[in-house]
């Protein structure tokens, strides 16, 4: 599994522009973005966004993460 390579701004640029998470709390959106910055892979963010989400699958949010990450 790779380090996470996603900074924080982006991810919640990507959550937007996605619409993803929209089926989580604000409680819960801190504590992805927590674990964001706390070195999570993205495997993990892919999961938890997932999980919040109804408009996507896992393997298509981790493919769109992936791609956008900061390299």
């Amino acid at each position: 599994m790779k380090n996470n390579r996603l900074s924080h701004g982006k991810l919640y640029a990507l959550c937007n522009r996605y619409q993803w998470f929209t089926a989580g709390d604000a409680k819960q959106y801190e504590k992805m973005f927590w674990k964001n910055d706390n070195g999570a892979t993205l495997e993990d963010i892919a999961f938890i966004i997932w999980f919040c989400s109804t408009n996507a699958t896992e393997a298509e949010i981790l493919k769109i993460i992936t791609e956008e990450q900061d390299l």
